[in-house]
């Protein structure tokens, strides 16, 4: 039996622990309302793009838009994978979830070569432990996704694909609902699909919006000109769901 010495050491550890949880609970609500913020700005901002999409679906039907990032390829052979994890623990299944995620995606696209991006420690360490070399790898990622260089590897993503090396791009992340509720997801960015796209703006828009619209130079040109900022807008809104989901 414990010695009162002992009981009492053991009871002041664990209001030391206490402590220190405590004051852990409080930065990470701090960083998460700070991370929800952030991520409804952004959701604002994409939602916008998707509603004037839609606006210019609705009216020019009969248009013919075409774009490189839109051009499916007939012979999927080499894709790249951007997955978007955690720098560290204490986040319960966030990290595992993501690993399966991405190995499933792996098993299900056994028969492609794929180039992985890894942004954050775990899923690097995970494809490290797969023996699954990355073809780049980000590691030393701050709290705040807006100052990762996404840029940079939205355009390493496109000229790839716009030059054949890669034939689709997909991302995988955590998408944020609440602090309660989240799902790992695995989206294509490329090639974009002009009618899921259309079709999610439309779903976005809704019937809101009502008269005409005069668009300078044309319809045509304003969308091909939003589809990179779509694609761009996407990967940043993964990047800050999974940061919020973390």
């Amino acid at each position: 039996m414990a010695g009162l010495r002992e009981i009492r050491n053991r009871i002041k550890s664990v209001k030391n622990t206490k402590k220190t949880t405590y004051a852990m609970k409080l930065g990470s609500a701090t960083k998460l309302r700070k991370a929800q913020e952030a991520v409804e700005l952004s959701r604002d901002y994409t939602n916008a793009l998707g509603a004037l999409v839609a606006r210019i679906a609705r009216e020019q039907q009969d248009a013919n838009f075409e774009h490189p990032l839109l051009q499916e390829r007939s012979v999927v052979k080499r894709v790249a994978l951007i997955v978007v994890g955690g720098n560290r623990g204490l986040c319960g299944a966030y990290n595992s979830n993501v690993s399966r995620a991405l190995d499933a995606f792996l098993t299900e696209h056994a028969d492609k070569e794929v180039d992985i991006y890894a942004l954050g420690r775990k899923p690097a360490e995970h494809c490290r432990k797969l023996e699954v070399e990355c073809k780049e790898t980000y590691e030393e990622l701050g709290d705040d996704p807006n100052t990762w260089p996404l840029q940079d590897i939205m355009n390493q993503a496109e000229d790839e694909f716009l030059v054949g090396n890669v034939d689709a791009v997909y991302v995988i992340y955590t998408k944020f609902r609440s602090a309660m509720s989240m799902s790992v997801e695995s989206s294509q960015l490329l090639p974009v699909n002009a009618d899921a796209l259309i079709a999610e703006s439309e779903e976005i828009a809704g019937s809101e919006q009502s008269g005409s619209v005069l668009f300078e130079p044309s319809p045509s040109e304003v969308f091909l000109s939003i589809v990179p900022r779509i694609v761009s807008g996407k990967m940043r809104q993964a990047c800050l769901d999974a940061k919020a989901g973390e």
